[in-house]
């Protein structure tokens, strides 16, 4: 196969032209945009030893995400939700599974849980930078793709839904991590086929560990099917009979409780309005990203192009079929991480408006902002060779202004990107610690809406908050078992913290069972009434 398709191409190209004023703002804006990825990334790496090792809650599903990896394999696993205690399990078992491991080397759960989504992290943007570099081998010199391919591993670490997200114990990161393993290995399966293989392992792993990590397997599907239609086609089948061995394997060991769970259970209140505001909050905060990722996209595909059609005999390539596209992606890897990528970014696009059902927050950005960095990447290597490579080329002056520009809006919109999570806050930390050993030395079970202080203090996750509200309002189901726990005053006292959470009715028997309010921090702790 061949390497080398691009319009700029020159073999033997290692070096950029830096000679005058044009080279010069290259190279200055070059290294702004590195530095200034480099200066946003630098407090990011900074914190996250202090934040990973930080012993309560981060983010408020982390403590419930710690109870059922306790659970996780075991006979309570997707269980009923009708009796006390009262938990879905959201998502499918590879992540709790994997903490479960780590507990097993003698790690703190939420300690390794955090790890390993910071792990997984570091294994996303490594991956990114390794399809810049795939796409960009033999059509650019080595210090156009080092820049790009910097590009491509720092600037998703500078986005807000990325930088806040990577250090909790949630199943994000090893999902999206098992996705671009995926595709990684499906770019190596276009020279060496039997690499299909561990790519439907990954995406396999993938759904398991978040059921709706399906965009990666069908843009790599949809393109591989075009390349290598045989192989595809066997690796289809052999992923199915995988997820469907899975899929059989856990309806067994639940009694049928995994589907109800992950799919019934997890169908929340959805506003159409709540995601425009999301989405247009997430994407005016990395607006000149988005828009550098779709140009990208864009020159990128019209070069490949317009290659294609400088046939040794003048022929235009056809795209009227399947022959045609398959003659086209061969001609290079470059073609098929575009195609990819292309069909990945796409599809992701719709999908995001699910960020408007109820408890989805930023963490439904995080794949499409690892995705743009590979076109923003590839973007920033065509610009810098096609303007300033050792040979020069037509157009070398627009391609130099460009470039330019390109750089300088990237440089601006590093510097004006939303912080990252604050560090914890000690009066925070000193209430935790105080609640955590009062409840150790509770004779009765706590109620607490941090559920990291559960965990922390050796009890049970009674309820989530959030989805057993959702449940309730929608009839999936049926609270007054809870209620009459509230009312019987089952539990020695509560802890809260955003009375939003709660339906009225809940909120209701608390007051009237626990009537006695205190403060610690930034908790309201409920007491009964003492005689």
């Amino acid at each position: 196969m061949r390497s080398d398709a691009s319009p700029c191409e020159a073999p033997g190209r290692v070096r950029l032209r830096t000679g005058g004023l044009a080279g010069l703002l290259t190279i200055i804006f070059t290294m702004l945009l590195l530095g200034g990825l480099a200066w946003q990334v630098a407090p990011y790496l900074r914190e996250v030893w202090q934040e990973i090792n930080f012993p309560f809650e981060l983010d408020y599903a982390e403590g419930i995400v710690w109870q059922q990896a306790l659970l996780i394999p075991g006979p309570a696993m997707y269980g009923r939700i009708d009796t006390f205690p009262f938990i879905v399990f959201e998502y499918p078992p590879i992540y709790h599974l994997a903490v479960r491991g780590l507990m097993a080397l003698g790690a703190d759960p939420l300690v390794g849980g955090r790890a390993l989504s910071f792990a997984c992290t570091l294994v996303i943007v490594g991956l990114c930078g390794w399809l810049v570099n795939r796409a960009m081998t033999g059509a650019t010199g080595r210090l156009a793709r080092f820049a790009g391919v910097g590009i491509a591993i720092l600037m998703p670490l500078t986005c807000y839904p990325v930088t806040i997200w990577s250090m909790l114990m949630r199943v994000d990161m090893l999902a999206i991590a098992l996705s671009f393993s995926g595709v990684t290995f499906a770019v190596m399966a276009i020279r060496r086929p039997v690499w299909l293989w561990p790519a439907m392992v990954a995406f396999v792993l993938a759904v398991y560990t978040r059921q709706t990590e399906m965009i990666a397997p069908v843009a790599v599907l949809a393109v591989s099917s075009l390349v290598n239609p045989r192989q595809t086609l066997l690796a289809v089948l052999g992923g199915l009979a995988m997820a469907a061995v899975a899929l059989l394997s856990l309806e067994w060991a639940t009694a049928g409780g995994f589907l109800r769970h992950i799919v019934l259970y997890n169908i929340n209140p959805f506003s159409l309005w709540a995601a425009f505001d999301i989405i247009a909050w997430m994407y005016g905060v990395h607006a000149v990203y988005f828009a550098t990722a779709l140009t990208g996209l864009l020159v990128i595909w019209w070069a490949e192009i317009r290659s294609a059609r400088r046939t040794p005999r003048g022929e235009p390539p056809t795209f009227a079929n399947g022959y045609g596209w398959s003659v086209f992606l061969r001609g290079s890897d470059r073609r098929i991480v575009l195609a990819i990528v292309t069909v990945w970014f796409v599809l992701s696009l719709p999908a995001q408006l699910t960020v408007g059902k109820s408890g989805a927050w930023v963490n439904y950005f995080i794949e499409m902002m690892c995705i743009w960095s590979i076109p923003i990447g590839m973007l920033v290597t065509f610009g810098l060779e096609h303007g300033f490579g050792a040979v020069r080329s037509s157009g070398a002056g627009l391609a130099r202004g460009t470039t330019i520009i390109l750089l300088a809006a990237l440089f601006w919109q590093t510097m004006h990107l939303l912080p990252g999570r604050a560090l914890p806050d000690p009066a925070f930390a000193a209430a935790s610690q105080r609640l955590v050993q009062e409840i150790r030395s509770a004779t009765r079970p706590v109620f607490s809406e941090d559920m990291v202080l559960l965990m922390r203090s050796g009890q049970t996750v009674p309820l989530e908050p959030v989805i057993f509200s959702d449940l309730s309002r929608t009839g999936a189901w049926d609270q007054s078992t809870f209620l009459r726990m509230i009312g019987d005053r089952s539990f020695a006292f509560l802890v809260m913290r955003e009375e939003r959470r709660y339906t009225p009715e809940m909120l209701s028997a608390f007051r009237n069972a626990y009537p006695v309010v205190e403060t610690a921090g930034s908790f309201t702790i409920l007491r009964p009434r003492t005689p």
